[in-house]
């Protein structure tokens, strides 16, 4: 099994996973563990889909609930005290929607990302990131707009990680030719991607104009997933009207279905990096 990452997110998922089976392996409904532990049954479904950090109350009253023994409370205990540390991005104070992204990231052990508009978060150049960051966000101060951009590098961190095993992009050769920031950004970035290919661990493609329609039409996603057992892996979709995470199995697994085909379609990464070359050049 690859090393896992020890994510405040990654730890609360697998603690509601866990609760949630010693729940259905007793056979008793959500509403009947809230009734026995006199909450409300949201109380309970927050704590199976490790939705926030869970509290140590509500996870001793599950393990007297469920009758479990010394030394697997104390796991349960232990975990739920765990999840409950500060990611190293809690001091950014970002956006919920960019924390709870980023909890799953920094645990994913394969991450597979097709992007349409912009350069993947992980490959970015700081001075494109601020290109990107600033006009979409005309409220942030400077100090807000510094904030983002740093931890989006920071981000990067991942890529040198012994536990993230592949991160595999595809890029749409319209992310390539869109103009963020000053020329001299764009060919900075450029020339990231390019370089980008030295580590072993990430796989670039680029979906050319001439590969005509294809299902990424229908707008980026990420696929992240994780080794550790007891994880599901996850869809992450984001647009101008929130983000989407979906964990359902047959969901999941069209996903991949539907980035295999891409990447089937998708230039070599030899291939893309002679025409990131080429638009390069251009610049």
């Amino acid at each position: 099994m690859a090393e896992q990452s020890s994510s405040p997110s990654l730890l609360r998922r697998q603690l509601g996973r866990r609760l949630r089976g010693l729940r259905e392996g007793r056979g008793e409904s959500l509403t009947a563990v809230a009734e026995a532990l006199e909450v409300h049954p949201s109380v309970i479904s927050r704590l199976e889909t490790g939705q926030r950090p869970p509290g140590m109350l509500y996870v001793d009253a599950l393990c007297r609930h469920y009758e479990l023994d010394e030394p697997a409370k104390a796991e349960l205990v232990q975990m739920a005290r765990d999840s409950r540390q500060s990611g190293w991005w809690e001091p950014y104070k970002l956006a919920p929607v960019s924390k709870n992204y980023i909890g799953w990231e920094s645990a994913a052990t394969a991450i597979s990302n097709f992007e349409v508009t912009l350069v993947p978060g992980l490959l970015q150049t700081p001075e494109y990131a601020r290109a990107i960051i600033g006009p979409t966000h005309p409220d942030y101060t400077p100090q807000q707009l510094a904030t983002e951009v740093k931890a989006r590098v920071k981000r990067q961190q991942i890529l040198e990680e012994s536990h993230l095993q592949v991160f595999h992009a595809i890029l749409d050769e319209s992310v390539l030719v869109r103009r963020i920031g000053s020329d001299e950004t764009m060919r900075a970035q450029l020339r990231k991607l390019i370089a980008v290919v030295e580590n072993p661990k990430v796989v670039l493609q680029v979906m050319p104009f001439a590969a005509g329609a294809s299902q990424g039409l229908d707008g980026p996603f990420s696929v992240l997933s994780f080794a550790d057992g007891e994880t599901d892996d996850l869809i992450y979709a984001e647009g101008a009207l929130g983000a989407l995470y979906e964990a359902d199995v047959a969901e999941v697994a069209q996903a991949k279905a539907v980035f295999r085909e891409l990447a089937e379609m998708a230039a070599s990464q030899n291939d893309s990096i002679s025409l990131i070359e080429k638009i390069l050049d251009r610049h």
